[in-house]
């Protein structure tokens, strides 16, 4: 009868720790599986909306080129910045000035898309 209660306290002594900590890791795995498929969710939507962009800034340059060659080079330089920018954005935060400068150039290559109105 002893060896019996001698042998359960051990059981639970060694299988209870191990449970939990097995039950800890396994929660842990799960949460950075979740974290990944998230990062790689909104990569794979980033990727679909740049060609877009891309495309349409193209096209405007290409009607530019011939009425105002000076705002077709404008617009392709920022557009450059824009890509090298998304190119080199490996880290998750950005001095506030590159942030401003991504937008200034985004917002003047949609207002030569579409006009200042």
């Amino acid at each position: 009868m002893i060896y019996v209660a001698l042998y359960a306290t051990t059981l639970f002594a060694v299988v209870l720790p191990l449970k939990i900590w097995n039950n800890t890791r396994n929660e842990n795995k799960l949460e950075e599986q979740q974290r990944l498929l998230t990062q790689a969710r909104l990569e794979a939507l980033t990727s679909q909306i740049n060609p877009h962009f891309l495309f349409n800034t193209l096209n405007s340059v290409s009607s530019l080129i011939r009425s105002d060659p000076h705002q077709a080079r404008l617009m392709v330089l920022k557009l450059s910045r824009i890509l090298r920018r998304l190119l080199r954005q490996a880290r998750e935060f950005q001095p506030l000035r590159d942030e401003l400068d991504f937008i200034e150039d985004y917002l003047s290559i949609e207002v030569a898309r579409f006009g200042k109105n």
